[in-house]
């Protein structure tokens, strides 16, 4: 995923398109915990209907401290970000859905948005309640590198341990005095190493 240093230059160009790029590289899965994370995290619900993560555009715009919901779906539209009308789903679904967030049973326009409005309002919007949201996006990017980084560091080891092993085994298998016996060790050990070691190019390895 880009960062969201590339996501926030988007924003503040105007750039619809880098926004999208970024918002595109972000897969369903990550993006559907995020939601959850940040939902627990600023204590607003969350649900997740049609594979998708959603919170309602009213809640999330007070957890944003907007005064009122319209600032935030102009957000929306301008970004183009996903929006779902609660029309558009199954009598079932309704039912769910107004359940978890409390709405009215006969609401007929209540509108749900997903991680990207959440990311997005974070960069735009300009309130306390924001700049609290956007430390948290750098913060939660920032654990991520760092995680990120480490398991790397751990699969580096993990291949500095396997050479290790290896070159002991044929530095081993070198020593050994008998000329057949030692070729036929290194010949396993090539085996092994589906035919790395490159026998038949070379003579002893460590002679």
């Amino acid at each position: 995923m880009k960062s969201i240093l590339e996501l926030q230059i988007a924003v503040m160009n105007g750039d619809k398109s880098g926004v999208h790029t970024v918002l595109g590289e972000i897969d369903r899965r990550t993006e559907n915990e995020m939601f959850l994370r940040a939902g627990e995290h600023f204590g607003f619900a969350t649900t997740e209907c049609g594979g998708r993560r959603i919170t309602f555009l009213p809640l999330l715009g007070v957890v944003f401290g907007y005064s009122d919901p319209s600032g935030l779906r102009k957000l929306v539209d301008r970004y183009d970000l996903e929006a779902y009308q609660i029309g558009a789903y199954g009598q079932n679904v309704r039912h769910i859905l107004i359940e978890a967030f409390g709405i009215h049973k006969k609401s007929a326009h209540a509108t749900f948005v997903t991680w990207q409005t959440f990311l997005v309002a974070g960069m735009v919007s300009t309130t306390a309640a924001a700049d609290a949201i956007k430390l948290y996006l750098l913060q939660a990017e920032k654990a991520a590198r760092v995680a990120a980084g480490t398991l790397e560091v751990k699969r580096d080891q993990s291949r500095f341990d396997s050479a290790a092993k290896v070159v002991n085994l044929i530095s081993k298998a070198e020593r050994i005095k008998d000329q057949k016996l030692r070729e036929f060790a290194l010949r396993h050990i090539d085996d092994l190493l589906d035919g790395a070691l490159e026998l038949g190019k070379q003579g002893d390895l460590f002679s």
